[in-house]
């Protein structure tokens, strides 16, 4: 995805990139999509997103990454406040911080079915318990790939 590639279309609320074989995404393709809401890019070969990627959508409230993206790193989801609805369902995930999973505190949905990621599983669920809003929380096969000394 391309820098201001969305510039003529910023008025679309939903926008799904499922399985287009995208592997980059430029720091600043989304910014013109200020209306958005639900954001699907399942399915892609994405490694890595830029942390201020989501950081101008402020009605974003549902995020899917799942199947097969192999993100090196997860931080760019912490400038997406309103977010409700995060999927992450058979994605691999190198590394996702304890200070970045409690601010998903508002989430009602949080999908980890079949993730590969590094962290101490106990860890997580002892800081999901804080999640006031949470409905739905999907954790089937979980696979920790090892636990950080600096996250343990």
């Amino acid at each position: 995805l391309y820098n201001n590639m969305f510039k003529n279309v910023k008025f679309i609320t939903v926008l799904s990139l499922f399985n287009d074989s995208i592997s980059v995404i430029e720091s600043h393709a989304l910014v013109d999509l200020t209306y958005v809401v639900h954001i699907n890019l399942g399915s892609n070969r994405i490694c890595s997103i830029d942390n201020f990627l989501f950081s101008n959508l402020t009605k974003l409230s549902h995020l899917e990454l799942s199947h097969t993206n192999r993100l090196d790193h997860f931080s760019a989801v912490q400038h997406i406040q309103p977010l409700s609805k995060l999927i992450l369902n058979h994605a691999r995930i190198s590394l996702i911080s304890f200070t970045l999973l409690k601010m998903f505190a508002n989430l009602s949905e949080f999908d980890i079915t079949k993730v590969n990621i590094s962290l101490n599983f106990v860890k997580v669920l002892d800081t999901l318990r804080n999640f006031k809003n949470l409905s739905w929380l999907y954790v089937m096969d979980i696979r920790m790939c090892c636990m950080v000394a600096e996250y343990v």
